[in-house]
């Protein structure tokens, strides 16, 4: 019988957070990757209309990473019910996210690596 699969995006985020760390983004469907697009679109012309909706955007495909806060301490994972641990990250760190959402978006790419 088919069975579709999941795709886990597998992304190094050694700029954003050090050596070792990673995030994690399920794969897009096609109607996710056209909604992702015109809210990443909203975002770069309005600079904050759409923020909200990035947040959710990112909870809702982030499946792990092994982030953590300025003193070690292990970051919660956001979720669609509770994006509220984005909000204690610093700007690079969110920022390299979003760039992650637009890796995601495309599969994988020199860096990345499929499980």
């Amino acid at each position: 019988m088919a069975q579709r699969k999941t795709n886990i995006v597998h992304i190094p985020s050694d700029a954003a957070q050090g050596e070792g760390s990673y995030v994690e983004f399920r794969s897009f469907t096609w109607g996710q990757q056209k909604h992702v697009a015109k809210t990443l679109a909203q975002l770069d012309a309005s600079g904050t209309d759409s923020l909200e909706e990035i947040d959710k955007l990112i909870a809702a495909h982030l499946v792990d990473w092994n982030w953590v806060d300025g003193i070690g301490n292990p970051l919660s994972l956001p979720t669609e019910a509770d994006p509220s641990p984005l909000d204690a990250l610093e700007n690079v760190e969110i920022n390299f996210l979003i760039s992650s959402i637009k890796t995601a978006l495309r599969g994988l790419d020199a860096d990345t690596e499929k499980k």
